[in-house]
């Protein structure tokens, strides 16, 4: 809790799923019909974290989902543009894609689920013991 004159504001941190959103995807929402790449990265952001809070947001926020997949896809091609790539961060920005953006809108993964089960995996060099050495120390 934060206390300013008296003053006492909550600050809520909004948890988002670790494994993503797992509900129905919403249809296409724009009139065009997707390529095959715009299409697999519309499937791919509803799978996000961050899905879970777009989804109850609206068709707008769909549409804005929508037309990023469709910028990303471009930007990826032999064809994107600097231009592009600019605006592709900035929507990313307003749909809270990168760590700045999930800050400033108070989003964290919760990686304290239940259900997740992390595993480490050593390399093969440490497994063995083997220790990496500079060769000009005598």
């Amino acid at each position: 809790m934060t206390m300013r004159g008296g003053d006492r504001r909550v600050s809520t941190t909004t948890k988002l799923p670790v494994n993503g959103y797992q509900g129905p995807v919403p249809d296409w929402p724009l009139s065009q019909r997707p390529s095959a790449a715009a299409r697999a990265a519309w499937e791919a952001l509803w799978r996000t974290p961050q899905a879970a809070q777009w989804i109850g947001q609206g068709s707008g926020v769909a549409r804005v989902v929508a037309q990023y997949a469709v910028l990303e896809s471009r930007v990826l091609s032999p064809k994107g543009s600097g231009a592009q790539a600019a605006e592709l961060r900035q929507a990313g920005d307003r749909l809270g894609l990168n760590p700045s953006a999930m800050a400033r809108l108070r989003w964290e993964v919760d990686v304290d689920e239940p259900d997740l089960h992390v595993q480490t995996r050593r390399s093969p060099a440490r497994a063995r013991g083997l220790k990496a050495v500079d060769p000009a120390t005598p």
